[in-house]
């Protein structure tokens, strides 16, 4: 997969939508909590994924201007 900003926005919306399905369920009703765990363990990896993406997207920016 090339690490690019396109990819890295796609994955910062797919954070978002997943943060904000989660707060909803979460206050919805008690039935979807087990739906707004999942959703908010997802986002959880999400945003350590772009952390770990950043950083390595940085890592290689930094390479190809020496």
């Amino acid at each position: 997969m090339a690490l690019s900003r396109r990819n890295l926005l796609a994955l910062v919306g797919v954070d978002v939508v997943l943060f904000v399905l989660a707060n909803v369920f979460y206050h919805d009703g008690h039935t979807l909590n087990d739906l707004s765990n999942v959703l908010w363990v997802a986002f959880v990896v999400g945003v350590v994924l772009l952390i770990a993406l950043t950083v390595v997207a940085l890592v290689q920016s930094r390479r190809r201007t020496r």
